[in-house]
């Protein structure tokens, strides 16, 4: 779900996110690209990602290539442990603020920390319970299920 565009509209729905041109719908693949445009720290924000690094179901990369930073990386991490998966979120940015380093470190890192925690908590929410099916096509599902 990780890679769903739509679990990731319907996880960020209180920043307003929307698809401003890119794939709008289903999962996400190595090249791919989406621009997203949200509403964060009440600033419209918007941020073309493109998927760089692929290796499923393992790990997957979006790296931006046009936005408001000036580096921003986001790394998707699954392990298997048990019966569970275990996903690290880890992402590396550098903003274009005049006080980059102190906005980074106060404003814009928690604030990150923020949104991916809320998304994340959503991620398990909704992959816990049947929920999951309205976000995966259909042969993901086969997949999942063998």
């Amino acid at each position: 779900m990780a890679r769903s565009v739509d679990f990731h509209l319907y996880s960020a729905a209180n920043t307003g996110e929307q698809i401003l041109d890119g794939i709008s719908a289903g999962l996400l693949s190595f090249g791919d690209e989406v621009q997203w445009g949200a509403r964060h720290l009440g600033l419209w924000l918007s941020m073309r990602v493109r998927i760089t690094a692929f290796q499923p179901p393992n790990y997957f990369q979006d790296t931006m290539i046009r936005g408001q930073f000036r580096y921003f990386r986001h790394d998707h991490l699954f392990e298997q442990r048990g019966s569970a998966t275990e996903m690290l979120d880890t992402v590396k940015f550098n903003s274009l603020w005049i006080f980059g380093r102190i906005v980074d470190l106060y404003v814009i890192g928690p604030h990150l920390r923020k949104f991916l925690a809320l998304r994340n908590q959503t991620l398990k929410k909704v992959a816990e319970s049947d929920e999951w099916r309205r976000f995966l096509p259909e042969a993901s599902r086969v997949e999942l299920n063998k």
